[in-house]
């Protein structure tokens, strides 16, 4: 290997020259996906019995039925039929650590009555033809894969999950989802006729009319797992169409029962604190954030895209606006809030400061944030960091409280700031000395049930 970096292959060694120059004319198949690096390789050696790789497969299947003699195809492998004709173009989904959806590939629906490699087809799957992985995604792992990534799958056959296919419409129509087969559907007129509650009859029995009209919503619905995708993709306009706003059945049926919540539903409960109370109430200087862009899972995946969110906000309102957004670190929820011209954060934590630590993960990013602000401003400060400051507030008893909590304390201090004659936020959120009632986390569910009947259904 010489200085540059790049090995040196001898005039005199003709076999390898050969085999380099075979490799070299399939380097544009490999940038366009048609073949995998490796396959190439094999390939320009000469050793195609090699060629095939093995796909995400049952942890019980026989070795004899993973390899096939024949290298594998790129294309469809249905026997007697016109990939014009079969194949449909799709977009392919998967799922954050958080269960957020993203649009992480697109493809092509292949015909369900064949088999790659000797492999069945699961009943949950479809196959699809990998076309195109998003660059942000290709090191994720495909859904039903053993350690095998995304970027690895490009051009090759793989099954997917049914629920998290998507059909691309024609003539630029949105997305919509494969249609179940026959024996799947389930008729529209359901109202619980026929098909299994989804809560039992404690739950149902503490239902309120919000929480029981949005139930009656779910269980209209073709099945447990399906997403509903709103209308308004994102309401913040931080994701740029790659991440659709959706809330699954299993979300909404976690927050009936009063299980611990997924960051849809605080993300759902952002966006009604966003367009019904900072709106009726009229406030001018407090703003909600969209909490998926700044959990921890987006700071692991993205840290630049987290900083340059979080400045291009400070730099988007007024340096007094009150900057309002709940926070996940691992599965524990709080609130922050962000008042720029004071350099202060303060924050809402339903458990005790020091056994929670939520402040550490999130700390040096909103610092540099603020640093990042400050440049673009040409303001300069001698210790360009923030102050924390801990409201006092309720305390959980349980442990799964926390999202509740968190959506009241926003609602709280949107209501404290509101009430403040100088619009000012509060060092206490009340109630201090208890934790929140029953009465009080089932007022805040059923405001977010009546938003969310509008926007879903």
């Amino acid at each position: 290997m010489g200085k540059e970096g790049y090995f040196r292959i001898p005039s005199t060694d003709k076999a390898t020259l050969e085999v380099f120059h075979r490799a070299q004319a399939m380097s544009e198949e490999v940038s366009s996906g048609a073949i995998r690096p490796f396959e190439a390789l094999n390939k320009a050696i000469g050793t195609p019995e090699h060629s095939g790789g093995m796909r995400g497969c049952s942890a019980f299947s026989k070795k004899d039925n993973l390899y096939t003699r024949e290298p594998r195809k790129s294309t469809s492998l249905a026997k007697g039929t016109s990939p014009e004709e079969e194949e449909k173009p799709c977009t392919l989904y998967s799922y954050t650590n958080i269960m957020m959806r993203v649009q992480v590939a697109e493809g092509r629906l292949l015909p369900s009555s064949q088999t790659v490699n000797n492999i069945p087809l699961a009943p949950d799957c479809y196959w699809v033809y990998v076309d195109r992985v998003s660059e942000q995604y290709r090191t994720w792992d495909t859904p039903r894969g053993v350690e095998e990534l995304l970027v690895d799958v490009i051009g090759n056959v793989i099954q997917w999950p049914k629920v998290d296919v998507e059909l691309r419409g024609q003539n630029n129509q949105p997305h919509r989802p494969c249609e179940p087969t026959s024996k799947e559907k389930v008729p529209s007129e359901m109202s619980g006729v026929g098909r299994e509650p989804l809560l039992n009859k404690k739950h149902l029995d503490r239902l309120n009319d919000s929480e029981r009209s949005v139930y009656e919503m779910l269980m209209l619905q073709p099945g447990d797992t399906h997403l509903f995708m709103l209308e308004h993709v994102d309401p913040w306009g931080t994701h740029a169409g790659e991440i659709k706003f959706s809330v699954s059945v299993g979300d909404i049926l976690e927050c009936l029962k009063r299980e611990q919540l997924n960051i849809s539903i605080l993300k759902m409960y952002t966006w009604f604190c966003k367009e019904k109370l900072t709106n009726e109430l009229n406030l001018e200087n407090v703003i909600t954030l969209d909490p998926d862009m700044v959990s921890l899972e987006s700071i692991g995946m993205d840290k630049p895209r987290v900083i340059n969110y979080l400045k291009m906000s400070f730099l988007s309102v007024d340096p007094t606006t009150y900057i309002v957004f709940p926070y996940i670190q691992g599965k524990h929820w709080a609130i922050m809030v962000v008042r720029v011209a004071d350099y202060t954060i303060y924050y809402a934590d339903s458990l005790n400061r020091r056994s929670s630590g939520i402040v550490y993960q999130i700390k040096g990013i909103l610092n540099t944030a603020l640093r990042h602000y400050l440049t673009e401003k040409k303001i300069k400060r001698d210790n360009p960091t923030f102050r924390w400051i801990e409201l006092l507030c309720s305390k959980q008893e349980g442990d799964f409280e926390c999202g509740y909590f968190s959506m009241l304390y926003m609602k709280g201090i949107i209501t404290a700031i509101f009430k403040d004659e100088n619009h000012r936020l509060p060092k206490r959120i009340e109630p201090v000395r208890r934790p929140y009632s029953e009465e009080e986390i089932a007022q805040v569910v059923k405001e977010l049930m009546d938003f969310m009947e509008l926007q879903l259904f």
